[in-house]
Formats: C-alpha cells, sequence, structure tokens
C-alpha cells in the first residue's frame, strides 16, 4: 500500500472513532480527565445495565459498555476481547421471585456474575441470569456445578406450591459466547479476529481509557435495580410481584392487590 493510501486510511479510521464517540462526550458518558502526559477519555456515565441486573462476585476485567456499546454499536465490530474471553452461563427463571433467589444463591456462592430482568425484544423469557467465565471449558464446568445447586434451590422458592400457574423451577442453563446482539450479526461459531479490527481496537485505545468502567453497584443503585424488577414483574403480570416486595422490603403479607390505581370500570345501570 502506498503512503498516501495509508494515510488516507488511518484518516478515515480515526475519523470514523471521533464520529462515534464525540455524542458520547455530549451525553456525559464519557469524559476527559487528564493523566500524566497523556488525556483520554473515560467511561463515567451510568449504563442501563446496572438499572436491571444485581451483579454478584468478584470484579471482571470486563468492560462491557467499552466492547458492546463503543466497538460493537459504533463501529460494527464484534470486539476481539469478547470473542477470545467471554463464555456465559445462562439461566432462565421463570419467574421474579426466582429471579432473586438465583441472585441470592450467585451472590452467596461468591460467583461472577448478574441476576435479574431482561427486557429486550429479541430475548425469549424475561427472568434470568449470567455467570462470566474466560474459557469454554470453565464455563461447562460452572453449567454442570450449577446444574446441580440450582434446581432444588429454586424449587423451593415458591411461597404459593398450590397455584399451579405461579410454575416454579429453572426452565434452561446452557453455555453462549459473549453477547447475544453479536449472535444475530453472526452465529459465534463463524466468528473471527482479522486484522483491521484489531487495528481499529488498537487505534479506539488511544481515545478511551478501556479500564476506566465501573461496575460496583451502591447500595443506593441495588435499590433501584429492586424496585426496577417490582415494576416490571407487575407490569407483565407476573404473579410473584408481591412476593418480591415481601423478599426485598420485609413487609408483611398484607400487600394491595396493584402496585398503582386502577381505572374506574363501568357498567349499564
Amino acid at each position: 500500500m502506498a503512503e498516501d493510501e495509508v494515510i488516507m486510511n488511518e484518516y478515515g479510521m480515526r475519523k470514523r472513532i471521533q464520529q462515534v464517540i464525540e455524542p458520547l462526550i455530549l451525553s456525559g458518558t464519557l469524559t476527559l480527565e487528564k493523566e500524566k502526559k497523556q488525556a483520554r477519555l473515560k467511561i463515567t456515565g451510568t449504563r442501563p445495565n446496572l438499572n436491571y441486573y444485581l451483579f454478584t462476585g468478584p470484579l471482571a476485567d470486563y468492560q462491557c459498555f467499552y466492547d458492546h456499546d463503543i466497538i460493537f454499536n459504533g463501529l460494527g465490530i464484534i470486539p476481539t476481547h469478547c470473542q477470545k474471553r467471554c463464555w456465559k452461563v445462562v439461566i432462565n427463571c421463570k419467574s421474579a421471585i426466582q429471579a432473586h433467589r438465583l441472585y441470592e444463591i450467585l451472590r452467596d456462592e461468591n460467583i461472577m456474575g448478574k441476576a435479574g430482568c431482561d427486557p429486550r425484544p429479541y430475548t425469549y423469557g424475561y427472568w434470568r441470569g449470567f455467570c462470566y467465565n474466560y474459557t469454554a471449558d470453565d464455563a461447562l464446568d460452572k453449567r454442570d456445578y450449577l446444574r446441580e445447586i440450582i434446581p432444588d434451590e429454586l424449587n423451593s422458592v415458591d411461597p404459593h406450591p398450590d397455584r399451579k400457574r405461579r410454575e416454579v423451577g429453572v426452565e434452561d442453563i446452557f453455555v453462549k459466547r459473549a453477547c447475544t446482539e453479536y449472535e444475530l450479526l453472526k452465529p459465534s461459531d463463524q466468528w473471527v479476529v482479522n486484522p483491521e479490527d484489531v487495528a481499529f481496537e488498537q487505534m479506539l485505545s488511544e481515545y478511551v481509557d478501556r479500564e476506566s468502567e465501573d461496575y460496583r453497584q451502591t447500595s443506593w443503585m441495588e435499590k433501584q435495580c429492586f424496585r426496577e424488577w417490582v415494576e416490571h414483574a407487575y407490569a407483565i403480570a407476573d404473579p410473584t410481584w408481591q412476593d418480591l416486595v415481601r423478599c426485598i422490603y420485609s413487609v408483611g403479607p398484607d400487600i394491595p392487590v396493584n402496585l398503582y390505581p386502577q381505572s374506574v370500570r363501568y357498567e349499564r345501570d
């Protein structure tokens, strides 16, 4: 490649990256903080993911906003880091109260993961958890372990076993690779890491500090997440929303039938 072609190619790559990060700067998601002689953008804004899931176990070196929202959503690249080091055990639950119990299990087992509600329209079911692993073998081992401990645990959750509509138990526990959105673009067994994508990622790292992302949740953020669970459960007519309120807020059995005032209904006189 001629020198002028190299220059123009790099110019085009940098222009594309700047077009991606500019709206994130304007929204406050990325902010500029100077460190030593180099100034790079830090990820400081709140990610929507933190409102739906509670995280458990040790903090991983995953930077999901950086990889998913900047590299994938912005540049259309399936991130190298995700392809090589992200294998998830997925636990699909059937109700809000089960998702809460799953969160407690993952927390007590100190498993690196998260549990909560998944409002994405292209995923089947609403309540689930994820356990993060760096290799496929680790993920399969974790899946086998969770299959042993989770079903009995969650089957004992339901406070109303006589009500058939309150089904209990885990629907499915399986291993997947990285994010679902990547699979929508291309099946994960067809992913490849190509040099052009790596060059984009390396160039992006000159602008944004990948390590600045923080997924720690304060007690206020946890309460906010629980509130989201209750409201989503109520909105989709999940009858365990009342049980979720009892578990989270330690209240008595007298929970209103409805979370919000209902419309007055009219009939003929």
